[in-house]
């Protein structure tokens, strides 16, 4: 599906309801799908697997490309590029070129991308943010809105006051990058939180699950552009969760139990960072 009231013309978006949320989730799908189909030693592969898993490869490039978000195509480029990090001299090339290569890219939207330096200057403004219930009384702590946010996708409440000149129905509701929407959204703590998590699945990634490693750096590099709705982050939180377990873990040794508090902790860290 496209054009989201004509506001993204031949763009595609799907269920999103924005081909930037469609695109970064697509990044992080179509990692691991490649991972899945071409470097996991599965020698039970069936010969209708490998149908399968090429055909959700071409339809997820389809939709990367259709989506006409730009940070998804240069997230996919330099997961790619990282693949070949034992050939310095193509990676060292190639992320050269990837910098004439992104500055074209970028001007094809010139818009765009005053936009967003636009949305983070108002992201990074301090703002006298006027809220209220449903019957009408004001927010009784407006102190620890810089430690728990606006609220899960609120962050127009802020962009609101600090870019008054926009059109009315053309209020951005995201600030387009991944710290800036986390902290409106989520606050500090939140943000700190996602961080934690992030950091956490990094370190605790081996050899044998690469798939989580480039996963993780195309959705990082996409939302340095672009954003993750709620759903979104959810859903990327399931899936790296059971990508690190699937090629962590074979069947036939399951992981040890964690102790109580660590499932708690673990709880607790997700609660705020979604």
């Amino acid at each position: 599906e496209s054009g989201w009231h004509g506001a993204f013309g031949w763009r595609a978006f799907a269920s999103f309801g924005n081909p930037t949320a469609l695109a970064s989730w697509l990044a992080i799908a179509l990692t691991f799908l490649f991972f899945s189909r071409f470097q996991t030693p599965l020698p039970d592969y069936s010969a209708r697997m490998r149908r399968l898993l090429n055909c959700a490869l071409f339809f997820a490039a389809c939709g990367v490309l259709a989506s006409g978000t730009r940070a998804a195509w240069m997230a996919l480029v330099i997961v790619a590029l990282l693949q070949l990090r034992r050939k310095k001299w193509v990676l060292i090339v190639g992320l050269t070129a990837l910098v004439p290569i992104a500055l074209a890219i970028l001007s094809l939207r010139v818009e765009s991308v005053q936009a967003r330096f636009e949305l983070a200057g108002a992201a990074l403004s301090s703002a006298k943010i006027t809220r209220v219930d449903a019957l009408g009384r004001g927010d009784p702590y407006p102190a620890v809105r810089f430690w728990l946010g606006t609220g899960p996708d609120l962050q127009v409440v802020v962009l609101e006051q600090n870019l008054p000149n926009r059109v009315p129905g053309e209020m951005p509701d995201r600030a387009h990058q991944m710290l800036l929407d986390g902290y409106l959204s989520i606050g500090l703590l939140g943000v700190s939180s996602w961080l934690w998590l992030m950091t956490a699945v990094w370190l605790g990634c081996g050899p044998a699950n690469k798939g989580v490693i480039y996963a993780l750096i195309a959705g990082l590099i996409t939302w340095q552009f672009g954003f993750a709705l709620s759903a979104e982050k959810a859903l990327c939180a399931l899936l790296l969760g059971s990508m690190y377990v699937s090629q962590t873990y074979p069947l036939a040794a399951p992981p040890q139990k964690n102790s109580v508090w660590i499932n708690v902790v673990a709880g607790l860290l997700a609660a705020f960072s979604i």
